[in-house]
């Protein structure tokens, strides 16, 4: 039967080490080394970006042109983010890495589409002018840059191996039945958002949600808990 060694003494690893299971846990060594080759990289892409975005408000760049730049930088500076994140710990499923797909899906979607010749196909306000998206994708560049470099300082930083994983046995009986609890409360919430999406939808088309106002009053209160 496969066993999983304790580390040896004077053995350091990344903190992100203790927070993943054994199997996905690399030598901490290697991930170490791999964090700093990787955090050095960043650095070198984030001038670059930081050049790319002084440049386009210095010259006064067109809005239609700094969007499509700031469009592949975003989508660039997120395949270097997983990409790294894959070399540093050869996965994707921990909470980083998941939240990392999951925001850029959030936030940097309209990227792809563009990429594609595609953003026709989404509904977007009569007055939302060039300009205003080409700020929104800065931000949310700007904002990814930052997330990963946090991450990879963060990671790279070494700190003594201690042996501490919670098992099912250190988990507060009340703890899960608080969880419960709010599931519980949020299901009548979801369930009127869910039929007044969906009325809205069938009367008056995908477009409609964007003109509904939030409601007030006693239903007003019970959507928003």
């Amino acid at each position: 039967m496969q066993t999983h060694s304790n580390p040896v003494q004077g053995q350091r690893a990344t903190f992100v080490d203790h927070a993943l299971p054994q199997s996905t846990a690399d030598d901490p060594t290697t991930s170490w080394s791999r964090a700093r080759l990787a955090l050095v990289m960043h650095l070198g892409i984030s001038a670059l970006v930081t050049l790319a975005v002084l440049y386009s408000v210095t010259f006064a760049v067109r809005p239609e042109a700094m969007l499509d730049v700031y469009s592949g930088l975003l989508l660039a500076v997120f395949m270097w983010t997983v990409g790294s994140w894959l070399f540093i710990r050869r996965t994707l499923f921990d909470l980083y890495g998941l939240f990392v797909v999951l925001a850029f899906l959030f936030h940097g979607s309209y990227t792809v589409l563009r990429l594609f010749h595609a953003e026709g196909s989404i509904y977007l306000l009569p007055d939302l002018h060039v300009r205003t998206l080409a700020d929104s994708i800065l931000i949310v560049l700007l904002g990814f840059v930052s997330l990963h470099l946090g991450a990879l300082i963060g990671i790279s930083r070494t700190i003594p191996v201690v042996e501490s994983r919670l098992t099912d046995e250190d988990v507060n009986p009340y703890l899960m039945m608080l969880g419960f609890l709010l599931v519980l409360v949020a299901v009548p919430s979801m369930y009127l958002n869910m039929r007044t999406g969906l009325s809205i939808v069938a009367e008056g088309g995908y477009s409609a949600l964007f003109d509904e106002t939030a409601p007030s009053g006693p239903l007003g209160v019970l959507s928003n808990l």
